[in-house]
């Protein structure tokens, strides 16, 4: 036996190695060491609370996923996938800088021993941020146009103030809270709740993130919609002009305004009242500016709020006085005794003054005075001084009630002559001189 195994010792030897290379080139072949690359490896976060315990939040900027490059037996690594890793950062081994190291294991042992990993992706990146909580004053804002016929008048809103807590960088660009009413879906009185949000000072919604706590999330807001009307503007005033002036008219420069309101049927116009314009003793127009708001009845707002101030003038016109001629022969005889004849013993004109503004002038026709005397109750015989009766426009007054001296004789006194020596065929004439009402 001992023969047997000393026997060729060498190429017993050369035999065995020549068996061990073979064997290796056969496994080689079948079954060769291969690298492959395996990405998106999810890694779990720990000891978070190093962060959260301090009052921070943070957000991972890089390191979320890890790569890995796996060596080994193709039959073992081609069967290999990212699930079949662990992906582990503890914030425990967070640096100064918020660099947290990243290690990635096998998730069975069974194949530790064959396939080696190679991290590509070695350190979680963070972003360390201070919880910050303010508090906000919840604005309504309207949106949207409101129905033909309606406005908006009240918005309340509940609660008035949401408390944030949110990361200091949310907190930086929150400009205001707001509620956004949109107006085009209400017609009468209702309370409506209504989500928060958030803008930035240039008007961009604010995305508040996860870490964002609010106090409240909606608000409830109480709407008044009113019913529109256009009414004039109407004016008093206090007292009267000096002596020879009038008030001729109450100008302003808006007529009309928009009123809003519950209940507007009763209401047809806005009244100024007299002690808001006073008149007494003045010479000249009276200008002033006028906050209409304080005029409004109870319950009604402006629609359009640019017309809260109306400027007004109180036109205030000198009177003048003219002097108008009338031929006595125009005047005509009512009740004169029957048989009669009148004769005009001081003349055959009578003066009077007639006083107005003078634009009042401008179409005044001495035609249209249609003079006349009244002679109930005179006898012939008789000589008297009568009233002289004159009809006059609106416009204008009689300064001086006119007077003539009439005599009443028999008409078989009177000769043909005397009766027919008037040729004269102008009625009235109104003279050229004029006068103030201060003459």
């Amino acid at each position: 036996m001992k023969k047997i195994l000393t026997d060729n010792i060498v190429l017993k030897v050369l035999s065995i190695l020549f068996a061990v290379i073979l064997w290796l080139v056969v496994v080689n072949i079948d079954d060769p060491t291969v690298s492959r690359t395996i990405s998106g490896i999810p890694v779990v976060t720990k000891d978070e609370e190093v962060i959260t315990s301090q009052n921070q939040v943070y957000d991972i900027v890089s390191g979320d996923v890890a790569t890995i490059v796996i060596s080994g037996p193709r039959s073992k690594v081609d069967m290999l996938t990212k699930d079949d890793f662990i992906a582990e950062a503890s914030f425990g081994e967070m640096s100064n800088v918020f660099a947290v190291p990243i290690t990635v294991k096998h998730r069975y042992s069974k194949y530790e021993k064959d396939v080696d990993i190679t991290q590509k992706t070695t350190t979680m990146k963070l972003v360390v941020e201070k919880i910050i909580t303010r508090n906000y004053e919840i604005e309504a804002e309207e949106v949207g146009d409101m129905s033909s016929g309606y406005t908006m008048g009240n918005m309340t809103v509940s609660p008035t103030t949401v408390e944030v807590s949110a990361p200091e960088s949310v907190i930086n660009i929150i400009h205001k809270a707001v509620v956004e009413v949109d107006q085009s879906k209400y017609v009468e009185n209702t309370v409506v709740a209504l989500p928060i949000k958030f803008y930035t000072d240039s008007g961009s919604v604010v995305d508040i993130g996860s870490y964002t706590t609010l106090s409240v999330d909606t608000a409830n807001v109480s709407l008044s919609v009113y019913s529109v009307k256009d009414v004039p503007i109407k004016f008093q005033t206090n007292g009267t002009p000096a002596d020879g002036y009038e008030l001729t008219d109450v100008e302003s420069d808006i007529k009309t305004v928009k009123i809003a309101g519950d209940n507007l049927n009763s209401i047809d116009s806005i009244m100024i009242p007299g002690e808001v314009i006073d008149i007494d003793g003045k010479k000249s127009d009276v200008s002033m500016s006028i906050d209409i708001s304080g005029y409004l009845p109870g319950g009604v707002i402006l629609y359009d709020e640019d017309e809260i101030k109306v400027n007004v003038v109180a036109k205030i016109e000198q009177l003048i006085t003219r002097k108008v001629s009338i031929k006595t022969k125009d005047i005509e005889l009512k009740n004169a005794p029957e048989g009669s004849v009148v004769n005009y013993p001081d003349g055959n004109s009578v003066s009077v003054q007639i006083k107005g503004l003078e634009k009042s002038f401008e179409n005044f026709d001495g035609d249209s005075l249609t003079p006349y005397i009244d002679l109930t109750g005179i006898e012939i015989g008789g000589e008297t001084v009568v009233a002289v009766n004159l009809t006059l426009p609106d416009n204008l007054v009689i300064v001086n009630s006119p007077t003539v001296k009439v005599k009443v004789v028999d008409e078989t006194e009177t000769t043909v002559k005397e009766t027919t020596s008037v040729t004269e065929t102008e009625t009235v004439k109104i003279k050229d001189e004029t006068t103030t009402s201060e003459e």
